[in-house]
């Protein structure tokens, strides 16, 4: 029985580009690169000397009730605290409020609305006292560090201790 040969399979013949086909990608020969905001230099870590260099507003997160929600600490130059959640289970709530100084070094953070958590919320007076240092960056505090050295309110302690913070930048 003769055998027949096949003829090899051809491409079906190429369109012609028409107004309506699209153009031609090139792949970019680099990959586009973000414009970075330059950020300014920090100084050395120096113990707080003074109200000026802690006052302002910190971004923290809060650890108590399970925490981690997002909150700004300020300090205002008044001598006065305050921690108010901005997000999360806390939002809009102030987590805590007072007084503070600087003594040597030390934050001491004077507050009446303490809490010891549990069936029947129990507030007291305490004062944290913090071991605080400060990074400046164009005259400027760009950075708190915050080491324990005595604090009975647990939740302020969790939230505050071996933590460092930068300015709370309003979104």
């Amino acid at each position: 029985m003769p055998t027949q040969a096949l003829a090899p399979p051809t491409a079906p013949p190429a369109k012609a580009p028409t107004e309506t086909s699209p153009p031609p990608t090139e792949a970019p020969s680099e990959a586009p690169t973000e414009t970075a905001i330059p950020q300014p230099k920090l100084g050395p870590e120096e113990p707080v000397a003074s109200i000026t260099d802690v006052a302002g507003k910190w971004a923290i997160l809060i650890m108590g009730g399970g925490g981690g929600d997002a909150a700004v600490f300020t300090l205002a130059e008044d001598a006065t605290f305050s921690m108010d959640a901005i997000a999360g289970d806390h939002a809009g709530m102030n987590v805590g409020t007072g007084t503070f100084h600087i003594d040597g070094g030390k934050l001491l953070l004077e507050s009446d609305d303490c809490l010891v958590p549990g069936p029947t919320d129990v507030f007291f007076i305490c004062t944290g006292i913090y071991e605080v240092f400060v990074s400046m960056a164009d005259g400027k505090p760009a950075l708190l560090r915050f080491a324990a050295v005595d604090d009975p309110f647990v939740d302020r302690k969790k939230t505050l201790d071996g933590k460092a913070f930068k300015p709370y930048v309003e979104q």
